[in-house]
């Protein structure tokens, strides 16, 4: 069962009362495109500035066309421009991590998974402006003398557990703005959207940006030269496939998740979801591109697959509308071992909006000899999964809005009575391949050849370069292919682009992360308030619902770890108005003082509500200091805290006020409160506050948490020895253990001498292994 995102309201409330929220450091973004016979070429630029007062990281997670082949980066800032280098991931990432440390400006251009990318500008001093450009070149889609393809901007809610760390997940929720698009092409009129549109124009970043053009070429699409980066002539030709008419036996696997309701943009069809324009699509295939001599075995799925028979092509439409649309969450990858099971060399269409995170064992499919062509539908699908899936298995893709599934799915069914066949592996540089891509068959070649007489201009050269370098990589093994993808300059899953500003003046400290959230897409309004009951996040903050011994649910600040302390609300005497309903198990214990119990003697206490309403929460104080100031003389000596007037102080209480009781639920167990701790701590916000031990900005009941955490006696060692405060300490050792950049960054600082006997003592201590 996927992960419930439920967040107590009561944390909700402290949290955007306590972290304000910060600007946001994308200003500008605009695309310039060119189409050349079968390949478009992109360069897009982000412009980021920092309008805060204290050194910034910008990231930005966001979809990429999933054919597309990037091969240059570069940064403006300053009046200077700097290109990035290829290099391989991993080396990548710790080129620019160094650089982060050393407080060197530097830029990361990485692939995360296919068709993901994530962009970092890292070490942003206070009012500098940085305009980075990436150049990726895309295959277009030939028929009929037209060409189209299609750039994602946004996505829309992902089914499942996202593989991502947490530092580079993708955002949503973000504003809506225009996005600057200049394009052009070698002949025919451009559309965007279904629309003419000039040479310059804009779009809003909330839906993709699909481009049309007819009379792109007559008879067959010209021929390109390049170049590739050992020098040797690269030539590209283009053919869009033949029909072939002979009878399909064919496998239909139609989704029929939640997602596949949601709504589709306006259309002379009046389909109103996805679901109802595949039915329409469904339809006209019956008449045009099925015959009463295909068999088509169908298959629905959503949390379960069913297979429910085969029938002919002249009664597909009648078998479809007669199945049942189920709802339910998106469970792909079962689907799919379950249809390539129920037949070997399956020609398979899969129909879906590709809206999950779950993997697909390709490698199974190969195996089995199935071949997979995808119809990606509406405009906040994901290409990830079922991108990869096609690709490796020999089959096609094609992604439209809701408005064109009709016509997606009989071309799709046209392209699947061609014979084809996944990527053949490769140990090497090749000297000539053949790929099908989006109903065209692509041949490259490599040749050696002195001069470059009757090559086309440098940027399409380059790109042309680039993209026969794309298609040899995918098929190359892990090893050969990381080499001859750096050398090629490529972001690909084996390598990525960096660059470091040697020039520009070091900042102090860890930079804060800003990540750029992308807009909801256009089809998802009204249905972002959902977003968090719906689909599981790796979000830190998140709670699950999970049993006790007794049988009762408890709360887990943890995707991972079931609690062994009560999350109970602290405001229980709230109206349900305010406060909204309430899940089952929260009693009126007050998380804010859970975890004190080292403090007051691991006494075995009880907490209560000290709110009769919910306008005595007061403002938080940023200045109050969480823990006292370490001895100058850098002894640890057993200080006593008088708790009672410390938690008047950081809730904001009168200092006549009593508390009714005591405070804790049960006796302290530091191993439970550190798995809650661990998941609570923003530990992008303002990492340089944490590397000093100032916790004033995390919620009260996480600041309660960790000053129990801190007086753990395997935590004070360590901080003796590190010659820091058990706080620094503390935090450092939880950072340690969390997998997110701002994270690593403070636990690098902190633990770089670290005695490895001191530190496992620590971890022990607090249950993290």
């Amino acid at each position: 069962m996927p992960a419930i995102d439920i967040k107590h309201p009561l944390e909700t409330f402290i949290s955007q009362r306590t972290c304000a929220k910060h600007p946001v450091p994308l200003k500008k973004t605009s695309y310039d495109i060119e189409v050349v016979s079968g390949l478009a070429i992109v360069r897009s630029t982000r412009v980021f500035k920092n309008v805060e007062d204290r050194p910034i990281e910008a990231t930005m997670t966001f979809p990429v066309p999933f054919d597309a082949a990037v091969y240059e980066i570069q940064a403006k800032v300053d009046g200077r421009i700097l290109t990035g280098k290829a290099q391989a991931a991993v080396e990548a990432r710790e080129t620019y991590e160094a650089a982060i440390d050393d407080g060197k400006r530097a830029v990361l251009h990485e692939e995360l998974l296919r068709g993901l990318h994530m962009l970092s500008v890292g070490n942003v001093a206070p009012g500098v402006e940085i305009e980075v450009t990436a150049a990726y070149v895309v295959p277009v889609a030939l028929t009929k003398g037209n060409g189209s393809f299609r750039i994602p901007l946004t996505v829309g809610q992902i089914y499942g557990v996202t593989p991502l760390e947490d530092s580079d997940s993708i955002a949503t929720g973000g504003d809506v703005k225009s996005v600057s698009v200049t394009i052009k092409a070698d002949r025919g009129t451009i559309q965007i959207g279904g629309k003419d549109v000039p040479k310059r124009t804009k779009v809003q970043s909330n839906q993709p940006i699909e481009v049309r053009v007819i009379g792109l070429y007559e008879d067959k699409p010209s021929s390109l030269s390049g170049v590739s980066a050992d020098g040797k002539l690269v030539s590209l030709d283009f053919k869009p496939l033949a029909k072939v008419k002979s009878p399909l036996n064919m496998h239909l696997m139609l989704d029929v998740s939640g997602s596949m309701g949601e709504r589709v943009t306006s259309n002379a069809n009046g389909d109103k979801t996805k679901w109802e324009a595949v039915l329409g699509g469904v339809d006209e295939a019956t008449g045009e591109a099925v015959k009463s001599s295909d068999r088509i075995t169908v298959s629905t799925f959503a949390s379960h697959c069913t297979i429910h028979g085969s029938t002919t092509g002249d009664n597909l439409s009648s078998y479809v509308r007669s199945l049942p649309f189920v709802s339910g969450g998106t469970h792909l990858p079962e689907a799919v071992a379950k249809v390539v099971s129920h037949e070997r060399e399956a020609n398979i269409l899969l129909v879906t909006d590709g809206k999950s995170w779950n993997k697909i064992d390709v490698q199974s499919a190969i195996a089995s000899g199935a071949r997979f062509t995808v119809v990606l539908v509406g405009e906040d699908s994901l290409e990830i999964n079922v991108g990869y899936l096609a690709a490796m298995t020999g089959g096609q893709m094609f992604i439209v809005r809701g408005a064109n599934v009709r016509k997606a799915i009989s071309a799709a069914i046209k392209s699947m009575r061609n014979v084809s066949s996944p990527i053949v592996p490769i140990k090497a540089a090749p000297a000539q391949l053949t790929r099908q891509i989006a109903g065209v068959e692509i041949n490259a070649s490599w040749k050696s050849i002195k001069g470059s007489a009757g090559m086309t201009n440098d940027a399409v050269k380059q790109a042309v370069g680039a993209f026969a370098a794309s298609l040899a990589v995918q098929a190359m093994e892990a090893e050969a292919g990381a080499v001859y993808a750096a050398e090629a300059g490529l972001v690909t899953h084996l390598t990525s682009i960096v660059l470091v500003d040697e020039e520009a003046e070091a900042v102090e400290g860890i930079p804060a992360t800003r990540k750029v959230a992308l807009p909801d897409p256009a089809t998802s309004r009204g249905l972002t308030a959902m977003r968090g009951m719906t689909y599981a996040s790796a979000a830190p903050q998140s709670f699950n619902l999970v049993a006790s011994s007794a049988g009762a649910s408890l709360m887990s600040a943890s995707r991972h770890v079931e609690a062994k302390t009560v999350m109970a609300s602290a405001a229980s005497g709230m109206s349900d108005a305010v406060m909204g309903a309430q899940p089952a198990g929260w009693g009126g214990a007050n998380p804010i003082l859970v975890g004190m119990g080292p403090l007051m003697g691991g006494k075995d206490t009880t907490a209560v509500n000290p709110w009769n309403d919910f306008s005595q929460i007061p403002d938080p104080q940023p200045s109050l200091p969480v823990v006292p100031s370490k001895p100058k003389n850098d002894e640890l000596t057993d200080y006593k805290l008088d708790i009672d007037d410390y938690a008047k102080k950081m809730l904001g209480l009168n200092d006549d006020f009593q508390f009714p009781g005591q405070y804790l639920k049960k006796a302290y167990d530091p191993k439970a409160v550190a798995q809650l701790v661990l998941h609570d701590i923003n530990w992008e916000d303002a990492p340089d506050l944490l590397l000093k031990g100032d916790i004033s900005r995390l919620s009260r009941t996480t600041q309660a948490q960790m000053l129990g955490l801190s007086q753990e006696k395997a935590i004070k060692k360590l901080a003796k020895s590190l010659n820091v405060t058990e706080m620094v300490a503390l935090i450092a050792v939880l950072a340690n253990k969390v997998r997110n950049r701002s994270a690593a960054r403070i636990a690098r600082a902190v633990l770089a001498d670290v005695k490895p006997k001191k530190l496992a003592n620590a971890n022990e201590a607090l249950g993290l292994f």
